[in-house]
Order: C-alpha cells, then structure tokens, then sequence
C-alpha cells in the first residue's frame, strides 16, 4: 500500500499545477529517492506502522514573511529530506489541536510585527496517512508609526541641558521612525538603546516606559525616561580572594574612585579580571541598596580557580593514531597571578612533545607576558625533525575574542630526511642541524557561538613572520598566513560552514632554501579530504611532498542533523599548493568532496569523512577519522 501510495504521489509531484522552482526540485529529487529506498528495502517497510503523518506545509497570501520565516514559527513540521528516509523510525503524528495552536502562533507573530487584523484560515487534504496543510493568511493593513515623543521626568531641574542633550544623541539610533511599520521589538531596542545610552553617561538608575496609542492604523509613541541621580564610583570592596592579593585586583579595573558611573568601565574592568586566568568567577557590582546620594559603592566578587590543576587525554585518529597528552596548571608560580603550564603528549605525528609555559598576565598593564620553553619530534611523510627551542611572546587582549600578539622564536633543528629527499627539497644536501630564529606578528578573532559544534559566528587569523633575526640563523624567510571562517544558520536545523585559508612564503637575502618543516601543505582531514596528509602540492621523483610556497583552500560543507546527537555533512573542498610564491594557477587546483558522520561526545563531535577526489583517475577515496570538526 505504502509502494503505490508513493507511486501515486510522484505523479502528482510531475503533473499538478506548476510550483516554485524549489519546491519542484525538492518534492521531485525527495520521491525519486524514496522510490528508491523501497525498492530495496521494501519488505521491512511492510512492517512500518501506518499513523497519520504531517507531508507539506503551504502557505498563500504572505507577502513580507517567506515560507522558511513562517515554518520556524511552528511546532509542527513536515519530515525532513533525511528523515523522511528513515523509514525504520516513527514520525511524530498531525494532530488538529496542535495546527491550531500554531496557527495562534502565527497570529500573535504578525501582531507583534504590526499586523494587528491578520486572520488564518487552514485546509486540509488527508490522503491515505499523509496530510497536506494550507494556511491562508489574510495579512491586512500594517500599523505605521506617527510619531515618537519623548517624556522626561524631572525630580529636580539639575542637569536637565545634559539629560535633552542625551535624548536627542539617540534619537537618529532609533528602530521606530515615522511612517515605518510598527513592531514590538522596535519598540523593546529602542527602549533598551536610550537605557544604555544614559547608563553609559552616569545614570545607572534610569528606567524607560514605552506607551503606544493606536488610531487609525496609526501609531503614537511615547517614551517615558526616568533618569535618576548623575552617580559617581564610591569606594570599592573586593570579596571572596584568599590568596591574589586586593591590590592585584584592583590594578585590572578601568575606573577610579569618583569617576563618573559607567556601564563599560564596569564590563571592561570585569573582562581584565578574567584575563588574569586565576578566578572561576568575577563578578563588579554596584551596590544601590549603599547608595549615598550620588556616591555609588562598588562590590567586586571573586572565586579564585583551584592552585592545582591536572588533565589527561586519550584519542585516535586516522592521520595522528593513538593519542595521549597530560596538562598541569599551576597557579602563583614567582607570583600570585602568574602560572606554569606543562604540556606532555604523544601521538604518531608527534612522538614526544614537552611545552612548559610560564605566564604573567599582567606584565606591563593588560599586557600578557610568556615564556615557552620546547621540545619535540615531529613526524611528517617525507621527513622526521627534533625542534628544540623557546617562544617569547607578548599578548594584549582587546575585547571579547579578539586578541594580538608579538612572538619571537629561537630554535635549533635536527632533520632526518634520505638524501634523495634532501637533494630535491633543497638546493645542497649538507642541510641536517640548523639554527631558526624569527620574530611573528599575529591577529586572531573568533566569534563563533561554540568551540566544538559552531553554528554561527566567524574565526579570522593572520601571521606575518620574518625569519633570520640573530642566534647565526642558518635561514632567511618571510611568510604570511590569513585564514576565515564562517558559520551560517540556514533554518533551525541546517548550518552551512565556509573556509578560506592562503599563504605565501619567500626566502629573503641570499638564501635559496626555505625550511621544509616551514612549508606549505594540504591535504588531509583539516584540508582537502581527498587527499590523505601532506599528498598534495610539490612532491620529490619517489612520490615524497616536499612542500611549497603558495597555499590555497577552500571548504565548504552543509552541517544537517540526523538523529539525536548524529549528524552528517556534505562537503566540497577546493585547493593546492605551488612551489613558488607567485605559481598559483586555476587550472592547477584540485577538487574533491564527500560526506561524512558526526557524534557529539561532551569533549566534541567524533567525526568520519570519505572524501572522493575529483577529475582524478589516479586517485581513490580517503577516509578520515578524528575527533572535532574538519574547520
């Protein structure tokens, strides 16, 4: 039954009244796949139970909201492409009483964006166990601003040039202009920019009332602004710090004693609390109930992070194996505020690595301060290396994600390489121990909403490094690296993910060789999935990367829900690496794409991408494992 019923309606699918476009294509590709599917797996869906199941959701006679706005607003939703598939799982069942709710919904929705006589009406054809739902909305006459006053309540007659000076500085950032429609949530910003406004200029007491009246489809707006006292910073009590002294504390704040009361000291003063990295919570609070007269006391409440911290960590992956590191913490090493981090790990791709970090947070201001001793092995296809050496870097933080750094690094290296490797790579073969000395100027911004499943947001990172400044470097080079992230929300359920990452290096002075450790390569599951690790770009007569000078990537995946904490992607990466810095060429990039499976564990997705190379007879799938995303 359900194998004619499907049958019956692909046709309709094919010979109804014309569609939109996407539709058409959506409906056309989703039947042809699920005839498909019962062609072979037919006899297990003899034993799917027959329930009355929500197919399509059509709407007619919205004109300012699109389909996709309106659906969002739902509880009810047809099945998605992937889990109309899966036919083994129950779909959730239609009920009346719940379209009838949503279409409340709706309502309350146009009303709240100014449509205050919308009216829906809903049909529905039922065929078989499939219900096919139309909303027609009648949206009627949208409500339009008149005008928007302002009411000032005055307890005293001070101040009163400054507080008409505040009002008209935020009357062209208003959302509520005349002859716009009218929304609630206009209304609710423009209440919340005049509030934030006067906070930010010594009015922490202020509160604002929005009243509308309505007449003729036309809207009055007044907003009553009751300012409060001017207030300045009083004196400033610091709590719950044990072993950071109160004057470290107070050496992070942003304001003084007897400055006028702002809304973004408070926040900037509380974010250089947090970047000391010594308190699991912070906390700058002024204290109203204490209020005298225009002096404001501030409270700050601290939790300082525990002395001693220990983590441990194991994993697998495709390119890396076996993986293990241990992380100690310590706090008020040669100081209160200041930290020793040690950092041991192991894996196929790196043997041993030891890092120890010593960190002064406050070094010079809000500077950050560190010294990074370290020593490793790193194993790569065509070469193995020892990097013994130090990083010195300065750091300052401006803002929530935002960060600057200036590095300088001092390393010696011990390349192990087969000389026909070495003879290709470089330009003489005596190159085994070497000297590395650099200086890099980094910008980094993330802004994404999750470190482990983003769903919007962005990450930007770039490095300028010039290498060859003093310790006899044995190499003379610059380098630039820019990489961008994006995060898309398409609906609720599908993310479209973007990266775009180059780079450019050159050797400078007399120098003819560049570092092979220093290259470029692409390839693998952070890179072009179609290839395995490093296995695209430059490689040696025997098949060996050897690394370029010029690297670019492009990826790009959609990010769609399965079930439960199962997701897939679709994915297309675009990319290569040249030998010389100016010998990118299009014809010489190559493709591949793929898909693959996410599981969210609470340390991240465990993921498994097959990635198929494109135009490339040569060349067969690759599959990835790890833990994280690919970007």
């Amino acid at each position: 039954m359900q194998f004619l019923q499907l049958a019956n309606d692909s046709r309709k699918v094919y010979f109804k009244k014309p569609l939109k476009t996407g539709v058409w294509i959506n409906r056309t590709l989703k039947n042809m796949v699920k005839t498909a599917v019962i062609f072979l797996f037919f006899p297990l869906m003899l034993l799917a139970r027959d329930i009355l199941v929500l197919d399509e959701i059509e709407f007619s006679g919205n004109k300012t909201f699109t389909d996709e706005q309106l659906q969002d607003k739902l509880s009810q939703h047809p099945p998605s492409f992937v889990q109309d598939l899966l036919f083994w799982q129950q779909p959730d069942p239609f009920t009346k009483s719940i379209l009838g709710q949503d279409i409340q919904t709706l309502i309350r929705f146009y009303q709240t964006e100014g449509f205050l006589n919308v009216k829906i009406t809903s049909t529905q054809t039922i065929e078989q166990n499939s219900v096919h739902v139309r909303l027609n909305i009648n949206e009627g006459k949208p409500v339009l601003v008149d005008t928007v006053k302002f009411h000032l309540v005055l307890s005293d007659t001070s101040l009163i040039d400054h507080k008409q000076k505040l009002i008209e500085e935020t009357k062209p950032l208003l959302r509520l202009q005349t002859g716009e429609r009218f929304r609630d949530q206009n209304l609710r910003q423009d209440m919340r920019r005049v509030t934030e406004h006067f906070l930010e200029n010594g009015f922490p007491l202020i509160t604002v009332e929005g009243n509308t009246r309505l007449n003729n489809n036309r809207v009055n707006v007044t907003l009553t602004i009751n300012s409060g006292p001017l207030c300045i910073f009083s004196e400033i009590n610091i709590k719950g710090n044990n072993r950071i002294v109160s004057k470290r504390i107070k050496k992070q704040l942003t304001f003084s004693t007897g400055d006028t009361v702002q809304q973004s000291l408070i926040e900037s003063s509380q974010r250089k609390i947090y970047q000391l990295d010594v308190f699991q919570y912070a906390s700058v609070n002024l204290e109203f109930e204490k209020r005298d007269g225009q002096k404001l006391p501030v409270t700050i409440m601290v939790e300082e992070t525990a002395k001693m911290t220990t983590k441990i960590g194991l994993g697998y992956g495709r390119e890396d194996k076996f993986r293990a590191f241990l992380d100690l913490q310590r706090i008020g090493f040669f100081g209160d505020v200041r930290q020793m981090h040690f950092l041991a790990k192991h894996s196929y791709l790196e043997p041993y690595h030891f890092n120890v970090r010593w960190i002064h947070p406050a070094f010079i201001r809000d500077i950050e301060f560190s010294i990074n001793p370290f020593y490793r092995r790193q194993r790569e296809p065509s070469f193995s290396i020892d990097r013994a050496g130090a990083n010195l870097m300065l750091q300052k933080q401006f803002g929530i994600g935002t960060d600057v750094y200036l590095q300088y690094t001092l390393e010696q290296d011990n390349l192990d390489i087969n000389q026909i490797t070495r003879e290709e790579a470089f330009s003489k073969s005596d190159i085994t121990l070497y000297n590395k000395s650099s200086v890099t100027i980094g910008f980094l911004r993330n802004t994404a909403d999750s470190p482990f499943m983003p769903t919007s947001g962005s990450f930007f990172a770039l490095t300028s490094t010039l290498a060859g400044l003093g310790f006899e470097s044995d190499f003379h080079f610059i380098r630039y690296i820019g990489e961008y992230r994006r995060y898309f929300q398409m609906n609720s359920s599908l993310v479209y993910a973007v990266r775009g990452k180059a780079g450019f290096m050159k050797s400078i002075r007399t120098d003819e060789n560049t570092p092979i450790e220093e290259r470029f390569y692409a390839g693998g599951s952070h890179s072009i999935r179609g290839w395995a690790r490093s296995q695209l770009g430059p490689e040696t007569s025997q098949g060996k990367p050897i690394g370029g000078h010029h690297l670019f990537e492009f990826n790009n995946e959609f990010r769609i829900p399965v079930w439960k904490k199962l997701s897939g992607v679709v994915f297309w990466d675009i990319g290569n690496v040249w030998k010389k810095v100016n010998g990118f060429q299009f014809a010489a990039l190559r493709y591949a794409t793929g898909f693959g499976l996410r599981y969210q564990l609470p340390i991240g997705p465990v993921r498994v991408d097959l990635g198929f190379p494109v135009a490339d007879d040569k060349k067969t799938a690759e599959i990835h494992f790890s833990v994280g995303q690919a970007f």
